[in-house]
């Protein structure tokens, strides 16, 4: 409504009172309307568009398997059968993956058994394993006690013997070969046997010296070596052995508790793939959408009062395509029922607030059609465009289809006999309305009650005569 609130300012010592008479210059030529009274009628047009009254959404529900490929597809707009197919699907990738989802199952089974035995086998050798090494422990600890006690002692007498023994071999040598020297020289002839006899005892000290030496070296070996790293390893041993005791005690409840809880993780694994299998199978069967009635295929999904949204990004429904889960692809319509939602521009709600408004529709298909209707479903709130949706019942529906525009008039005033002036004539004030009226006195700004505004056009119920004329412009 194109009412213009006052910007007028009284210049120096005018007063502009209501009810002043203001001259008009001469040179000015105000545009100006003369009131006159008639019948009144506005009405508001509203662009509509054809709604369902009922209607189905198809959509595929697979909880495993979230899409469906598209082998055939039911044409938007066509009539269909209760059962008949709407979609059908491609079903080559879905079945190998079927396949693959047994065979992992059957192979899980397996791997759950194999778990099961393994844990079962844990459970019963873990104890005799730690048995196992107690006993290690305590023959290596009997080892490292009789070789401290005992074994090291004998070993170092062996070793010192050893060097007495060789020491005293190779003293009886050297006695032996002396004593012969000196029986054989009182002879002043060495027979031959004397010489092979003297010859053997010399061979004898040599052999007594180099095994003495053997001896030495062996008896130095095990007294610095040998014989400190037997009681090294025996102690190392023992260290060892209750090492290994040690951690197979602590590990053992934890490494069965390991091999319990991966047994619990493979079981709830193979519960779900066996969950997915039956599941997946379900989808599969699913995927072949048929009618659920008798009616016509939509393309797309309809709102919840019944506006097609259009195929969208359905309007690629065609072979080899694929439709995601619990999403809406095509709506079937069981039977063509169908009313009008207007579009009303947040300015008009003022004329439109009002329950069972009769209103006309027009609609684009046939523009020599008039249908009654009635708005009954007032909006509430805003749609995404700005405009607020209103409901129309229609009294016959026969011709149209849902998807179709319309234009929706609504009779807002109507009157046998009635003022109306040019809304640009009309200025607001404080909290009223005025208009500047020519008198032959000069400009008067007189206060009006106004009525309905619309199309630029106002109604002025009270504070206008016929025959007087109205300055449309603020001077």
């Amino acid at each position: 409504m194109r009412l213009q609130r006052s910007s007028f300012v009284a210049p120096l010592t005018l007063l502009c009172l209501f009810g002043t008479a203001l001259p008009l210059l001469a040179d000015e030529q105000p545009k100006t309307h003369t009131v006159a009274a008639g019948p009144v009628e506005m009405i508001l047009e509203l662009d509509g568009v054809v709604t369902a009254k009922a209607f189905q959404p198809i959509r595929y529900e697979g909880k495993v398997l979230r899409e469906l490929k598209i082998k055939q597809v039911a044409a938007h707009g066509s009539r269909v059968r209760q059962g008949a197919v709407l979609v059908e699907p491609d079903t080559e990738d879905i079945e190998k993956d079927l396949a693959d989802r047994k065979l992992a199952v059957k192979l899980g089974a397996v791997e759950l058994k194999l778990a099961e035995l393994k844990l079962a086998h844990a459970e019963q050798t873990q104890p005799r394993q730690i048995e196992k090494l107690k006993i290690a422990l305590e023959r290596v600890a009997a080892d490292l006690n009789q070789f401290l006690e005992k074994g090291k002692a004998l070993a170092i007498a062996d070793a010192k013997e050893s060097m007495l023994s060789g020491q005293d071999r190779l003293a009886y040598a050297r006695e032996t070969l002396k004593q012969l020297q000196q029986m054989y020289k009182a002879d002043d002839l060495t027979e031959e046997t004397e010489e092979i006899i003297l010859r053997r005892t010399q061979d004898d000290l040599r052999r007594a010296e180099h095994a003495l030496a053997r001896i030495a070296e062996k008896s130095r070996v095990a007294l610095e070596h040998t014989i400190p790293r037997r009681e090294q390893d025996a102690r190392r041993a023992v260290g060892d052995a209750e090492l290994a005791l040690k951690q197979a005690q602590q590990s053992a409840e934890l490494t069965l508790q390991e091999q319990r809880l991966n047994l619990e993780k493979k079981r709830v694994a193979q519960e779900k793939a066996e969950r997915d299998l039956k599941d997946a199978l379900a989808d599969f069967k699913k995927q072949t959408i048929a009618a659920p009635a008798d009616g016509i295929v939509y393309h797309g999904e309809f709102d919840q009062r019944g506006v097609w949204k259009g195929a969208g990004n359905n309007a690629a429904l065609k072979p080899a395509s694929t439709i995601a889960a619990d999403k809406i692809v095509m709506t079937l319509l069981p039977e063509m029922k169908t009313g009008v939602v207007a579009a009303i521009p947040e300015k008009q709600l003022a004329h439109v607030m009002k329950d069972d408004s009769p209103v006309t529709v027009l609609p684009a298909a046939y523009p020599h059609r008039r249908l009654s209707g009635t708005l009954n479903a007032l909006p509430v709130l805003p749609r995404s465009d700005g405009t607020f949706g209103g409901t129309i019942t229609l009294a016959e529906d026969d011709l149209l289809a849902p998807g179709m525009t319309c234009k929706v008039q609504l009779v807002i005033h109507r009157a046998e006999s009635g003022i109306v002036v040019p809304e640009q004539a009309v200025f607001a004030r404080d909290s009223g309305w005025y208009v500047n009226v020519q008198t032959d006195t000069g400009l008067q700004k007189r206060s009006v009650t106004l009525g309905p505004t619309h199309d630029g056009r106002a109604v002025i119920t009270e504070g206008l005569k016929t025959g007087e004329t109205l300055i449309l412009d603020q001077p």
